[in-house]
């Protein structure tokens, strides 16, 4: 059931009077030691438990569709496509490649494997701009169009279940929260009407149950069937600092991590209901110096870029690099100088050490599973990833 895991420094939050958390980290603790954030009465009643079944989801999107021969079926409950994007009126956005491949021969392979293969076929519904996001939710009419509309696109294209990617990054103003929350409400109820065993997902960034977003995570715990935390891009490729795309630990460092995050929806929402995102790519960034954590230099005409696991593995092997593995943050890295470019840069990624302990942390907090961003990003270079995630959640629906 519960494996050993390697020696970690344990985040533990302490709730001081006024209800602010602070973290402190103790030595390395010996191996067989919890990550569990679940309170002690309740984490021995896991314990005592065989894990419930988990959600391995992937994102597959439209830039990555030419991979579908070569994904893992057999180590996937659900794929969502990402994705159809919405209109500030409603409708969706056919002009955009994510609508366009729907008629592809890519797309009808992967309607085919899902199926051949027993997978669950989802549909990512997208909307970035926050205008159109603000528009779309807080009128009743534009809303039950979008729902109407996803609807028919699911039951046309074989889409069992749907996943609403509303990313509204700035601090929510007037009822737009509620408006959401409602929106969420009505689409849920009419996928579980219209749809067989319909399900619908809300994906909310990892700060979400901590600071006021327009996701309130404690609403839509009751509202949706599943809630996605993108638990990633803690570093991203505008950082002025490289470093770990998902640390499991280091909130006093890099101001939130994600343990710090499952511990936050954990507080408001139903363990069973939590999907932790899971990085499947890392980042690559011109730095000033070899050091971990190096200022990224803003000058450089080789500028950063995302790193697939098989770009990462390449690059280490080519440019003769050895793989750190950085305590702090539980996640590897390495530097290397670039000969074209005449500076360093610096790598972090996810490797099966660093992904095993998100794992354990699934496995031991009991969620519901864990959602990879992105397939199409592992390539055969990544089966110590899928591996990893084989043995970790063998138990899986």
């Amino acid at each position: 059931m519960f494996r050993k895991t390697l020696p970690i420094i344990l985040s533990v939050v302490f709730l001081t009077a006024v209800g602010s958390a602070t973290v402190r980290f103790f030595q390395p603790l010996p191996i067989g030691t919890l990550l569990s954030p679940l309170p002690d009465s309740v984490r021995q009643k896991v314990l005592a438990a065989q894990v419930s079944a988990k959600k391995v989801v992937g994102f597959l999107p439209f830039w990555n569709l030419s991979d579908v021969d070569n994904l893992r079926y057999r180590d996937l409950s659900l794929i969502y496509y990402f994705g159809v994007n919405v209109n500030p009126d409603g409708s969706f956005d056919k002009t955009e490649p994510g609508w366009q491949k729907l008629s592809s021969p890519e797309f009808q392979r992967l309607q085919t494997e899902t199926s051949q293969n027993h997978v669950r076929l989802g549909l990512a519904l997208l909307n970035m701009d926050q205008d159109s996001i603000a528009s779309v939710v807080s009128n009743p009419d534009l809303f039950r169009r979008v729902i109407t509309n996803t609807v028919a696109l699911m039951k046309d294209h074989g889409f069992t279940d749907l996943d609403i990617d509303f990313e509204y990054v700035n601090p929510p103003t007037g009822s737009l929260s509620q408006n959401f929350t409602r929106f969420t409400a009505e689409m849920t109820a009419a996928v579980h009407q219209k749809i067989p065993d319909g399900t619908v997902s809300v994906a909310a960034m990892a700060d979400a149950a901590s600071r006021n977003r327009m996701t309130d995570i404690a609403a839509l715990g009751k509202t949706a069937d599943f809630l996605i935390v993108m638990a990633y891009d803690f570093h991203r490729l505008d950082s002025v600092t490289a470093g770990p795309v998902a640390p499991l630990f280091g909130r006093d460092r890099y101001e939130y991590d994600v343990y710090s995050s499952v511990v936050d929806y954990l507080s408001v929402a139903p363990s069973a209901k939590i999907v932790l995102g899971i990085p499947f790519y890392g980042y690559e960034w011109p730095v000033e110096n070899r050091e971990p954590g190096a200022f990224v230099l803003g000058t450089s005409a080789f500028g950063p870029a995302v790193s697939t696991y098989k770009q990462t593995m390449d690059t280490a092997q080519k440019t003769n690099s050895s793989v750190n593995f950085d305590e702090n943050s539980e996640s590897p890295w390495f530097s290397y100088f670039d000969k074209d470019s005449q500076t360093w840069r610096q790598v972090w990624f996810e490797n099966e050490r660093s992904l095993g302990l998100k794992l354990d942390l699934v496995n031991q907090s009991d969620l519901g599973g864990i959602a990879i961003w992105a397939l199409g990003y592992d390539g055969p270079e990544a089966t110590p990833l899928w591996q990893t995630t084989e043995e970790k959640l063998q138990n899986k629906f």
